[in-house]
């Protein structure tokens, strides 16, 4: 008797420790299963993320450029206050991108509105170069980028009470323009503004060019050049005012 209510005991012993595996398997089957199941969600979610994530940052960009283009023609629109003495026609760029292969941009006016050669033509930041050629629909614009011996412009450069006159005669890799012909005595002049002098050129008088960064030795040693930074970047621009004639 004893030894099979010992036996028992041991069976029943077994029969428990049978059903607690059971019940442990199942709970680890469970968290598995939840495990997989939060695993596959997760991918799930993911990918639909990733999907709607281009899109987003695509209309944010869109959103971003169309500001830009709209701060940039209400500024250009501006002009007409601090370039009132002009009769300016306003123009969108053909080609945005300049390659540094070639100095010239394409505009949407051409004579039939009016535009000639050698009118100088504006951005909202300043002057971007002159028409130099002209069809009935079209013109093309040599950008100030094409500053060679034969293409240069007569410039002035103010700082307080001083009034100093310069050739802009060069455009540098770095997007900055040289101003030579000043003498040693104009070297403190760091800081200057930069703008067309309207002697001796087409170019009317008073159009912004940019500032006075540095002065330096010229190549012969015996007068200064300036490095000028312009505000306008050559290569961002959409819309264009050609500065047609003075009023009177």
């Amino acid at each position: 008797m004893r030894k099979r209510r010992k036996v028992r005991k041991i069976l029943l012993g077994l029969v428990l420790l049978l059903l607690l595996g059971v019940f442990w398997y199942a709970l680890s089957r469970r968290d598995l299963y939840a495990s997989i199941e939060s695993f596959t969600k997760d991918i799930f979610y993911y990918f639909i993320d990733f999907k709607a994530e281009p899109s987003n940052f695509l209309d944010f960009t869109l959103s971003d450029e169309k500001d830009k283009e709209i701060a940039e023609l209400q500024s250009l629109l501006e002009l007409d206050t601090s370039l009132s003495r002009f009769e300016l026609l306003y123009a969108t760029t053909i080609n945005r991108t300049v390659s540094p292969y070639s100095n010239i941009l394409t505009i949407d006016k051409g004579s039939d509105d009016g535009v000639l050669a050698d009118m100088a033509v504006v951005s909202a930041d300043g002057m971007i170069g002159t028409v130099s050629k002209v069809t009935k629909n079209y013109a093309e614009v040599s950008l100030l980028s094409a500053l060679s011996s034969s293409y240069q412009i007569p410039v002035v450069i103010t700082l307080g009470e001083k009034t100093i006159y310069a050739v802009l005669s060069d455009y540098l890799e770095d997007g900055t323009f040289v101003a030579s012909g000043l003498s040693v005595q104009d070297k403190d002049i760091v800081g200057g503004i930069v703008s067309t002098s309207g002697l001796g050129s087409f170019y009317p008088s008073g159009i912004y060019l940019g500032e006075v960064s540095k002065v330096q030795s010229s190549s012969d040693e015996i007068s200064l050049n300036a490095i000028v930074v312009p505000k306008v970047q050559l290569n961002q621009i959409r819309y264009v005012a050609i500065l047609r004639r003075e009023v009177e």
